[in-house]
């Protein structure tokens, strides 16, 4: 793969392509198995009752306008070399505005029945993900009535492929959905008929990796060369905290259960007040947490199987050196030039801008919070806050902070993420690790996403009351997603259906919230 090839050019006439590059190419072949889609949703209040056929009028032509202004969000997925391998992103310029309208009746479902917001969202959520190799579009918006909420509340749900959307890039699109959609609302939008396709072509993304070689010298540079026959492996003398994954049922893969944990106004207050007194960001004691109440939670649920399967967790427990998170996301687009952080009618930023690290901590400060009793196959807590914020953290904190997380380094990921992902004889196993991974997406408003459609903000057309996001796992590491809308920070649980249950679950997500505050109260 040269690197030009990582830049859309036209392959044919009218379309056009390139390759996929990094967690791209990587999110591409783990949709195989279940993983790598993302799916967030809005709880909108509309001003004014409107027929579901002339709102999916109006939202037809708000992503008419959007994908003009943001053609990435049209572009499909695929491999150049099947069954799986060398992943391509494919882009093809409407011919007349009935194209148009054809893609959009493929990529737009107002449903007639629904329930509440939540249960909305998990129906989506489980009924619409696909595989690279499905040949779908990367954007889905579903529309479903928040019955529950009385007239003129709607769910609306954007379904997309990890390939070409990241935890920041779909609140992006969101915003620029709500306000496209309130501009038709009111009657100010302009006629799709002034928009000239083909014009568009100049905005499809460059992929992350390549943004400031581009915004430089005006060409890509080259991704390192890597080996392509080897997956990284754990440093010397570092045992991970690992047990063997157990099978619940006979789900299939692909599947997921979800948690939910949210923090109230006040909850969330004291938890940023707490992460403030002792100098630590939101994403480290989140992390710090996220995998103490993993480790707990495993205990329990062995002792609940039995003494076989409590013997073969505890012993992980007793000889583990180091806990591992499977991945941790780092937002790049913050880093990139100006340009390239936005949607813009000459550069746009990449949808997906996400580089990933994995991380091992000392397991020394969990055992001292976490006790595991092999006699009486229980787990308890050594709810010392000074054990928790003078040691666990902090060591949290220094792995974080020894990353490399340069450009360079992120774009040698890339290569090492793009080379595993297009070779078809290294064989990646996504469903049997147990080490969780994390997302931490921020503060909406501190990111500035959705601040014009905020309770606060007394939008006369449409308001978010409401949001939450899940990413497909269907592994056995759970999977949390976190972020802050509205003065209240949201944590969402996700594990493959074939290795736990909603009980289960439930029971990791309440010890996390229990941990959240006996370490945050004052």
């Amino acid at each position: 793969m040269t690197a030009s090839d990582a830049l859309f050019h036209e392959a044919s006439p009218g379309v056009f392509t390139r390759k996929c590059i990094g967690m791209e190419a990587m999110s591409c072949f783990a949709s195989e198995f279940g993983c790598s889609h993302v799916v967030s949703s809005c709880s909108v209040k509309l001003a004014n009752e409107i027929a579901p056929e002339d709102l999916k009028k109006a939202i037809q032509s708000s992503m008419i306008r959007l994908r003009h202004l943001v053609p990435g969000i049209a572009v499909k997925a695929s491999p150049t070399r099947p069954p799986m391998g060398d992943w391509s992103h494919e882009y093809r310029v409407p011919d007349t505005l009935e194209d148009v309208f054809a893609w959009v009746e493929e990529v737009v479902f107002v449903h007639e029945n629904g329930t509440s917001f939540l249960d909305n969202h998990e129906r989506i959520f489980h009924e619409s993900w696909w595989r690279a190799t499905e040949g779908r579009y990367s954007y889905e918006l579903h529309i479903v009535p928040n019955l529950s909420a009385g007239s003129n509340s709607w769910t609306f749900v954007l379904s997309a492929h990890h390939s070409n959307a990241d935890a920041r890039s779909k609140w992006m699109v969101f915003d620029k959905v709500f306000e496209f959609l309130c501009d038709e609302l009111d009657h100010v939008a302009p006629p799709l008929s002034s928009f000239e396709w083909g014009k568009e072509v100049s905005r499809l993304p460059t992929a992350g990796q390549m943004v400031w070689s581009v915004y430089d010298t005006g060409k890509p540079e080259p991704l390192p060369i890597v080996d392509p026959s080897t997956a990284p492996v754990a440093p010397e003398n570092v045992i991970p905290w690992s047990y063997p994954v157990r099978v619940s049922n006979d789900n299939p893969h692909g599947t997921d259960i979800t948690s939910a944990v949210r923090l109230t106004p006040e909850e969330t207050v004291r938890f940023h007040g707490a992460c403030k007194a002792h100098g630590k960001t939101v994403t480290m004691v989140v992390t710090a947490l996220q995998t103490l109440a993993d480790l707990e939670a495993s205990l329990h649920i062995a002792g609940k199987v039995g003494p076989e399967r409590f013997k073969k967790v505890w012993s992980g427990y007793n000889t583990a050196t180091h806990f591992p998170l499977s991945s941790l996301s780092i937002d790049m687009r913050q880093r990139m030039p100006e340009a390239y952080r936005k949607f813009g009618l000459d550069q746009t930023t990449p949808l997906m801008a996400m580089d990933v690290v994995a991380l091992l901590f000392a397991f020394e400060p969990y055992r001292k919070l976490v006790k595991a009793d092999e006699a009486s196959l229980t787990a308890s807590r050594n709810a010392d806050k000074s054990l928790f914020w003078d040691e666990l953290v902090p060591s949290v904190e220094e792995v974080w902070k020894s990353q490399d997380i340069s450009i360079e380094a992120y774009r040698t990921r890339a290569a090492t993420f793009t080379a595993m992902a297009n070779n078809p004889d290294l064989e990646l196993d996504f469903h049997g690790s147990i080490a969780p991974a994390c997302t931490s997406i921020g503060d909406m408003t501190r990111l500035g996403y959705l601040e014009a459609f905020r309770p606060a903000s007394g939008h006369k057309t449409l308001i978010v009351e409401d949001l939450t996001t899940t990413a497909h796992s269907g592994s056995p590491g759970a999977v949390m997603n976190v972020v802050q809308y509205d003065n209240e920070l949201r944590l969402k649980l996700v594990r493959g259906s074939k290795f736990t249950t909603q009980e289960d679950l439930d029971l990791q997500g309440r010890v996390l919230k229990e941990w959240i505050q006996l370490m945050t109260r004052s």
